[in-house]
Parts: C-alpha cells; sequence; structure tokens
C-alpha cells in the first residue's frame, strides 16, 4: 500500500466539510449588519498582524532563555562567590506628636451683583 496517495473517499470528505463550512459561514455572514461585519474584519485583520508578531517575540525569548542557561552552567564551574551586606543603621528618633495648627478666617463682606437687575 503506498501511503503517499491519500485515499480518494478521504478526499471527497474533506472538500464537503469544507463546502459546508464556507456555506454555513456565508449564510451566518449575510445575516449580520454592517457594523458587525466591519468589526469582524477589524479583529481578523488585528489578530493577522499580532500572531506573527507574537511568535517572532515567542521565538527571541524562548532562544534568549536557552542562552541563559548555558551561561549558568559556565559559571558554576569557578570559584563560589560570597557576598557581605553590612548591618544597616537605623536611626532611633521619638516621634513627636505635635498638634496642627488651625488658621482660622473672619469672613469678609462679599457684595453680589444680580445680573439683569440694574
Amino acid at each position: 500500500m503506498n501511503r503517499t496517495r491519500w485515499h480518494p473517499l478521504l478526499i471527497i470528505a474533506a472538500l464537503a466539510l469544507c463546502a459546508a463550512v464556507a456555506s454555513a459561514t456565508y449564510v451566518l455572514l449575510s445575516r449580520l449588519s454592517d457594523e458587525v461585519l466591519a468589526v469582524l474584519a477589524t479583529v481578523g485583520c488585528a489578530a493577522g498582524v499580532s500572531f506573527p508578531s507574537l511568535g517572532i517575540a515567542l521565538a527571541i525569548l524562548m532562544r534568549r532563555q536557552g542562552a541563559g542557561h548555558r551561561d549558568d552552567h559556565r559559571g558554576q564551574a569557578g570559584t563560589p562567590m560570597m557576598l557581605v551586606v553590612p548591618p544597616v543603621q537605623t536611626l532611633q528618633q521619638q516621634p513627636t506628636m505635635q498638634v496642627p495648627t488651625t488658621v482660622t478666617h473672619e469672613p469678609s463682606a462679599r457684595r453680589f451683583t444680580i445680573v439683569g437687575e440694574e
């Protein structure tokens, strides 16, 4: 049996499935309003632009992560590193409780002008 050839029944079933999906999509899209079609087109274009960019970003991150693991193994072969941190000196201050000063203003004389009456 030749495995490189597809069975003719399988090809016909795949074509029938594609035709059914295409006709269902046509019926669905013909019933939608113009605004909804515009939103669907926008989402489709955004996905078409963002998925390749996301794939490139993931490939770069995976490559960097793989390079980081190789560098970690090289660094372990050397002498161990010791980090000494001096103790932190804290200032001992007593909090002072001060009462905030309040400023009171005497109400000044106000002059109002009624617009429209002269």
